[in-house]
């Protein structure tokens, strides 16, 4: 969001598609103020709950990046980054929308071998990454079985 008025200018940037649970950075800046101004963005979800990501008094050219935890999602969200620029004499606001992905992970589950023999211990090992193919920490419940496998031929 780029807004030009006869006051000042300012900047506010933002990913336009973000994964939830995640880090996420938001830059703003303000060029010119003629006046002490109080800037404020806020993230703004579909449920209505919001956080603020950020909140300034400035009182000449300012940047700033800072890093923030996008919300978690069980499914695609739609949110509202809110700017607001308020001084003593004006004020200006901009709304733009972003997508909130839910997190993914893929489980991959591998035996030690191919092929068993009737009677051999099956083994396994199982990896979960994320959707960097980073390692994921979770636990699965250890589960003993019993399974009896058989072969059938067909001619």
């Amino acid at each position: 969001m780029l807004t030009l008025s006869p006051f000042r200018i300012y900047l506010v940037t933002v990913s336009s598609e973000v994964v939830g649970g995640t880090k996420e950075k938001l830059c703003a800046q303000v060029h010119q103020a003629t006046e002490p101004l109080s800037l404020k963005v806020t993230l703004e979800m579909e449920g209505g709950s919001s956080i603020i990501l950020l909140e300034e008094a400035v009182t000449q050219d300012f940047y700033r990046c800072i890093s923030f935890q996008v919300p978690p999602v069980k499914a695609e969200s739609v949110a509202t980054v809110h700017v607001s620029i308020k001084g003593r004499k004006d004020e200006m606001s901009n709304k733009t929308k972003i997508l909130i992905k839910p997190k993914r992970f893929l489980t991959i589950f591998q035996t030690d071998k191919p092929v068993y023999k009737p009677g051999q211990t099956v083994k396994f090992r199982i990896v979960s990454l994320d959707a960097s193919f980073l390692t994921f920490n979770q636990m699965y419940l250890t589960v003993a079985l019993q399974v009896r496998l058989i072969q059938i031929h067909c001619n």
